[in-house]
């Protein structure tokens, strides 16, 4: 889950933006962009330019509205997945806070599906939809698409790269590439 990571020196936190300021959430909506990567904080998809996306409260407001303003609660997801996470908290106590340092060593991955080594990873995951039928499929397709495109170059990793990355939507479902591939990918995000 890569792109749940926080950075204690954010500039939303040394600007002290607020969501509850209306006027401010264009601005915390563009640093959390850059932050992240281009990319969805929950399904790890890169954000198209058409695509509709959110400020996301990991914990949601109406329940937690002491953490309406907190950026370590504050995620830029996309619509679709907005909408299909789970609207209470509650019945996934106890959970992992997203931004764990080693929220991805507690994370399993096989086949397009993930599951949590413990109850409080697999209620994350189970929190915020990540193995929704929709999800998975469209998970499984990309991957088969990423393995046919390493298949077609050949045993040229550097060729494989230039192709891959020529576009940052191949990047997309960066957990799930890395465990398919058996590579790390994480350094071809930026740029």
């Amino acid at each position: 889950m890569k792109f749940l990571s926080k950075k204690a020196d954010s500039e939303i936190v040394r600007r002290n933006l607020k969501y509850s300021k209306v006027s401010e959430r264009e601005e915390i909506r563009r640093i959390l962009r850059e932050e992240q990567n281009g990319f969805c904080a929950y399904t790890e998809l890169h954000f198209r330019n058409t695509e509709t996306v959110y400020i996301e409260h990991f914990y949601p407001k109406t329940e937690n509205p002491e953490k309406e303003d907190d950026y370590f609660n504050l995620y830029l997801v996309i619509g679709w997945i907005n909408e299909r996470k789970a609207k209470k908290i509650a019945p996934f106590l106890p959970i992992a806070n997203p931004y764990e340092e080693n929220l991805s060593e507690r994370i399993e991955y096989e086949g397009g599906i993930f599951s949590g080594k413990d109850k409080e990873t697999q209620n994350m995951i189970d929190f915020l939809g990540l193995n929704l039928p929709e999800l998975v499929q469209d998970r499984q397709k990309h991957i088969a698409n990423i393995l046919q495109i390493k298949e077609n170059c050949g045993e040229d990793l550097d060729f494989f790269f230039e192709v891959f990355t020529k576009d940052k939507y191949n990047l997309s479902f960066l957990t799930a590439l890395e465990y398919e591939l058996g590579l790390n990918l994480s350094h071809l995000i930026k740029s």
